[in-house]
């Protein structure tokens, strides 16, 4: 008699899940406004006033109002002293007694002829010289950065691993007997 034994063993099956990790970011992002300075200089152009006028006058070259009044003024004193002649021409005619006559008259009218000569330096005086300046502007506007953070972020996903576990064959133990005839 013979004893036959078959046996098999029991095979546990796995399914195992690894575990996920899904990251999603977006990056931070910096928005920068920049606003450059600003430099502005205004410079009016200065006046110069040169004024000549008494340096003309000198040499005998006057404005209208200068010229205006240097003729009322000279007529004036040709006046007078004409009037002065006429009086005394007719005080020296009047005066009869005295013996003079008209050609005493021409002969003091020749004689009272004398010219003066005068050399100076023409101008005799600086023109007036005057500056109007005025400041300079200066309007200054500093640079500006205008910064704004949209901040990033981070979106996850995770999924645990896990292992389930199952009998993927059974055990058995066969014990069969064989009878064998001779």
């Amino acid at each position: 008699m013979q004893l036959r034994i078959t046996s098999q063993m029991a095979r546990v099956g796995l399914d195992i899940s690894k575990p996920t990790l899904n990251l999603q970011s977006t990056k931070p992002q910096v928005d920068l406004a920049i606003t450059p300075a600003r430099l502005d200089i205004t410079i009016p152009k200065p006046k110069v006033i040169i004024d000549q006028s008494q340096c003309f006058a000198d040499a005998g070259k006057r404005g209208l109002l200068d010229f205006a009044l240097y003729c009322t003024e000279y007529s004036r004193s040709e006046f007078s002293d004409a009037l002065a002649k006429r009086v005394s021409d007719g005080n020296h005619l009047a005066a009869i007694h005295t013996g003079s006559s008209i050609a005493d008259l021409g002969v003091e009218a020749m004689q009272d002829r004398q010219h003066v000569f005068e050399i100076r330096a023409i101008p005799q005086q600086p023109p007036t010289i005057e500056a109007d300046v005025q400041p300079v502007s200066i309007d200054y506007e500093p640079a500006r950065v205008d910064t704004s953070l949209n901040k990033g972020t981070v979106d996850h996903q995770f999924q645990w691993g896990k292992v389930e576990t199952y009998l993927q064959q059974r055990n058995y133990i066969d014990i069969q007997w064989i009878d064998e005839h001779i």
